[in-house]
């Protein structure tokens, strides 16, 4: 988990509120050899199907990671990491973003 600072030409939405929060989902391997890394955003809205609940144990308790908003991000954006999920929350994380991209036919 990442807080980052977009340059204000790359900002969607420039923030008085300090920075952003990402959850970095790209792997080491490629986040070491390539300019950008691949993230979801963290937000306080309430948890939905979409979203992962960050609970008591994780870096921030009561915010969701919401799987409907991924994008890549440069490296250089990022300011400070604010903690590591398990590796238990991460599957939930990529259950989440599986369920939405592959949605089971009715």
């Amino acid at each position: 988990m990442w807080a980052f600072t977009p340059s204000i030409a790359g900002r969607d939405a420039p923030s008085s509120l300090g920075p952003d929060l990402v959850l970095v989902v790209s792997n080491s391997r490629d986040n070491a050899a390539l300019p950008h890394v691949a993230v979801l955003a963290l937000a306080g809205a309430p948890a939905t199907d979409l979203t992962v609940l960050m609970e008591a144990g994780d870096p921030r308790p009561g915010m969701t990671v919401d799987v409907t908003k991924n994008r890549t991000i440069p490296k250089r954006w990022l300011v400070s990491c604010e903690g590591s999920i398990t590796r238990k929350k991460m599957r939930e994380v990529f259950a989440a973003e599986i369920q939405y991209r592959c949605p089971e036919p009715e």
